[in-house]
């Protein structure tokens, strides 16, 4: 089974609609979606991971009783 392309942070800020700056303070604070960090300075994110954090983050509103 091929490996899926990664993507840069360009490509994954793109498809999560925030700046690339703002990927860069999650990955500093520990937060946003999982990447993977080839080297120092060479980052890279998984569709299917950015896709979990989007699911993850789906709020569904209460009925009010």
């Amino acid at each position: 089974m091929p490996l899926a392309r990664l993507l840069t942070s360009k490509e994954a800020a793109d498809i999560l609609g925030v700046p690339e700056g703002t990927l860069a303070q999650w990955r500093s604070q520990k937060r946003g979606p999982i990447y993977l960090k080839l080297e120092d300075r060479l980052v890279r994110y998984r569709r299917c991971d950015l896709e979990h954090y989007i699911k993850s983050k789906v709020v569904e509103p209460c009925e009010n009783s």
